[in-house]
């Protein structure tokens, strides 16, 4: 039996690693498993654009819940540094990832969980945030792609997901296909939806 607990400025400091939350992502109701990253954050990714839903919401969005006594995996006993799991995770839509050496320059707060602004707006190279999706066509099956979770346009579709690597390619205007491959050791893992 599942019960549903609205998150309040009570009772967010309880969450954990690992707990399922509620929330609405802008379309329908969803359900994700806590991860360090969107704890130090306080709001859950949606997997829709680079959109968010916050713990405690503002006047715009809907409450976010936590459901207690459902079974799940839980991110802590992931091994995360297992080749196997992310090849898994990367398989789901809403899996956020950095890849070592890829940075862009960002703004400090994003990223720094004790950052304390001292009115002035700090800026810095900080690891790109990349995420998962799957594009379903009825012709060919699923059709997997990641692209940076802060921007639009910008993806690669995914050709395969290898032993060590994942295959990447995509096309320009003049149809030149531009490949490349990520070793799934040079990725980290940030947050995953829950099944």
């Amino acid at each position: 039996m599942k019960k549903e607990v609205k998150i309040t400025e009570k009772n967010v400091k309880d969450l954990k690693v690992g707990d399922i939350v509620k929330f609405h992502n802008g379309y329908c109701w969803d359900t994700s498993a806590l991860t360090e990253f969107e704890l130090s954050r306080e709001f859950v990714l949606t997997g829709n654009g680079n959109e968010q839903c916050n713990f405690i919401p503002n006047r715009l969005q809907k409450p976010m819940y936590l459901i207690i006594n459902q079974k799940i995996k839980v991110m802590e006993k992931l091994d995360l540094n297992s080749r196997k799991i992310k090849k898994e995770l990367l398989k789901k839509p809403g899996t956020l990832f950095t890849i070592e050496g890829l940075n862009c320059y960002r703004f400090k707060k994003d990223f720094e969980e004790n950052y304390k602004s001292e009115g002035e707006r700090e800026y810095d190279y900080f690891p790109k945030l990349i995420e998962t999706n799957i594009h379903i066509n009825e012709g060919i099956g699923n059709l997997h792609s990641i692209q940076p979770f802060e921007s639009f346009g910008e993806s690669m579709n995914i050709s395969k997901f290898g032993p060590t690597c994942i295959w990447l390619f995509s096309y320009d205007l003049v149809d030149n296909k531009t490949t490349s491959k990520i070793n799934y050791d040079k990725i980290t893992i940030l947050s995953y939806k829950s099944e």
